[in-house]
């Protein structure tokens, strides 16, 4: 993972645990590229090749909120009252009713600290993960 795609907050994995931890970036230090992770009972700094991202899967959007929708009438695909998605995760202009178009630009969302950071930066607050 390159440092420069995290914020503060952002959720990752770390490749050297054997667990299915979920690590959140309390610091980042650009220059030496390492990101301190906070574990439970513990804080971390790791080189940035030692992360890994968190794929975005249906099962963690709704364990973060989103509700799948019904295709009748064309709506999106993943409605969180906050931000729309499209079944392959792009971001759309619909809301859960009506029919949904593309964001001009908007590309697929891979991984959970992309949502994080996208949500960031159309609402100025922090997207909810305190559920995974």
């Amino acid at each position: 993972m390159n440092t420069r795609e995290l914020r503060i907050g952002n959720l990752v994995k770390c490749k050297m645990s054997n667990d299915a931890a979920v690590y959140t970036v309390m610091a980042i230090d650009g220059i030496n590229l390492k990101v301190m992770l906070s574990g439970a009972r513990f804080c971390t700094w790791y080189d940035e090749d030692k992360l890994q991202p968190i794929l975005l899967t249906e099962e963690l959007l709704l364990r973060c909120g989103f509700e799948k929708c019904s295709d009748f009438g064309g709506g999106a695909d993943y409605y969180s009252g906050i931000i729309d998605l499209s079944q392959q995760f792009i971001p759309t202009t619909s809301d859960r009713y009506y029919a949904s178009v593309i964001i001009d630009g908007a590309k697929k969302l891979k991984y959970l600290h992309e949502l994080q950071n996208f949500v960031f930066s159309l609402t100025g607050s922090e997207f909810d993960v305190s559920k995974l």
